[in-house]
C-alpha cells in the first residue's frame, strides 16, 4: 500500500477522469496536483479522494467513478 502511483498511471487516470467528467475532472485533477503532486503513495491518493474530494457534502460528492 506504500507503493507510489507513477506519473504514467497518473496521466492515464487524468485522461480517463477528464473524458468522463470534462469540467469537474479538470478541477479534481488540479486539486490532486496541488495537494499531493503527480507522484504519490496509493494510501495518500485514497485518503484525498475518499475523504476530501468525493466526501459527502463536497462539491463533487454527486460524481461516481464507477
Amino acid at each position: 500500500m506504500e507503493d507510489k502511483v507513477d506519473k504514467t498511471r497518473f496521466l492515464q487516470y487524468k485522461r480517463e477522469l477528464i473524458k468522463i467528467y470534462p469540467e469537474q475532472g479538470r478541477k479534481i485533477i488540479e486539486y490532486i496536483e496541488k495537494e499531493i503532486g503527480q507522484t504519490f503513495p496509493f494510501k495518500e491518493a485514497s485518503r484525498i479522494l475518499n475523504f476530501r474530494i468525493f466526501a459527502a457534502g463536497s462539491e463533487y460528492s454527486n460524481l461516481k467513478l464507477f
